[in-house]
């Protein structure tokens, strides 16, 4: 919001914003709900054009925000596919077939919501379920998560932030991302692309 303001007080010609998904739909308050719309449609007057990565995202922007379809461009997320490729080595010689590896990759926030995804996997570990979860990221869930995760430290871990993403995806069985809201993550996509 600041920046599309700053950009065209500091004189910038075009003012081009990249949504990944807008906040004021998923709100939790009505209170909530009208400040992020009206923060959305006043920053409207100082954005040229607007990129979307989804159809729903375009569809908020023209219909509720009312830009201006042909100031809204939809361009999805992609990755490198020669990046992110299954290990095809991990495939075929998982050295504990009976092992279910389980990965999240993203910010340890609310939007991000691991806490359902932990308490899943805890639920699947008190059943004596063989699974492993990974998450890779790091945010202010964190310290919250680790304490409800102390009786199953062998198998529960927290990797922080990597820029190794390629190389640990393909050695997992599963993605999960239960985001709330979300607008195409790339996080998704590379994890797809390894054959997640």
């Amino acid at each position: 919001v600041i920046g599309r303001i700053a950009a065209k007080i500091a004189g910038i010609k075009r003012v081009i914003h990249t949504v990944h998904g807008f906040s004021f739909p998923s709100a939790k308050s009505r209170r909530a709900y009208l400040l992020y719309y009206f923060l959305e449609y006043v920053v409207k007057y100082f954005t040229d054009a607007l990129i979307v990565l989804n159809e729903q995202d375009k569809r908020i922007a023209c219909q509720k925000l009312h830009y201006a379809p042909k100031n809204v461009y939809l361009i999805p997320n992609g990755v490198d596919v020669y990046k992110f490729i299954p290990d095809e080595l991990c495939l075929e010689y998982n050295d504990n077939a009976k092992l279910l590896k389980v990965i999240m990759v993203g910010r340890l926030w609310e939007q991000k919501d691991p806490s359902t995804l932990l308490k899943a996997v805890t639920h699947l570990l008190e059943r004596n379920i063989n699974i492993e979860l990974s998450f890779v990221g790091d945010g202010e869930l964190r310290s919250e998560l680790m304490l409800q995760t102390e009786k199953y430290i062998n198998k529960i871990k927290f990797l922080g932030w990597r820029d190794d993403i390629e190389r640990i995806l393909p050695e997992h069985d599963v993605f999960v991302l239960p985001s709330l809201w979300e607008g195409m993550p790339l996080a998704i996509l590379e994890a797809m692309s390894c054959g997640l």
